[in-house]
């Protein structure tokens, strides 16, 4: 679930390549960097991509002019990405160089029916998350409570959380005090 929080209410819907079908991960479990001279080509944690759904992401801060690819740990071939056509990867292609200023959201897709898959850089907006409320999963997983495994986190320009449950919960999202203009629900109350 993505919510953006935008002034006390709204949650706006997801992007139409977000509502596309969830998939299976295409390469098989492995994960996927992004890899150059701000981590000296490495395969580091804080670089990785996650898989959500229908496509690879990852929010970064990287600052100055750097070169990328993008990568799977060991460099195989069915997962070493460079620069392709527009912005299309391109197996074992050249590296990308770029000039960043901040923090970065990262969108490799592998679109059905497609040889390359496509990457987007995009820099993210300049918002604070101080000033924006904790907000927490709260249902019958968790008694309605705002526990810290069910946290939020801002992330780029939105809030994340990933959760492992299993049959019915009943839930809504919310911050402690239960506030009107911060808690959401399926049916809006």
């Amino acid at each position: 679930m993505k919510l953006i929080w935008a002034v006390c209410a709204s949650v706006l819907p997801l992007t139409a390549a977000a509502q596309e079908a969830c998939r299976t991960e295409p390469l098989a479990g492995r994960s996927l960097y992004l890899r150059g001279t701000f981590n000296s080509w490495g395969a580091a944690d804080a670089q990785r991509f996650t898989w959500a759904c229908n496509r690879y992401e990852l929010v970064a801060q990287l600052n100055g002019e750097h070169s990328f690819k993008v990568a799977d740990e060991g460099w195989s071939a069915d997962a070493d990405f460079g620069r392709g056509e527009g912005r299309r990867l391109k197996l074992r292609g050249p590296e990308f160089k770029q000039l960043f200023n901040g923090v970065m959201r990262f969108t490799v897709a592998f679109k059905a029916g497609a040889d390359e898959p496509e990457l987007r850089a995009e820099a993210c907006p300049a918002t604070s998350s101080a000033a924006l409320p904790t907000l927490y999963l709260r249902g019958s997983m968790n008694n309605w409570a705002a526990l810290d495994d069910y946290a939020f986190k801002y992330s780029c320009d939105a809030f994340y959380l990933n959760v492992k449950l299993s049959g019915t919960q009943e839930y809504k999202i919310a911050e402690t005090a239960w506030a009107a203009c911060s808690t959401f629900s399926q049916n809006g109350g």
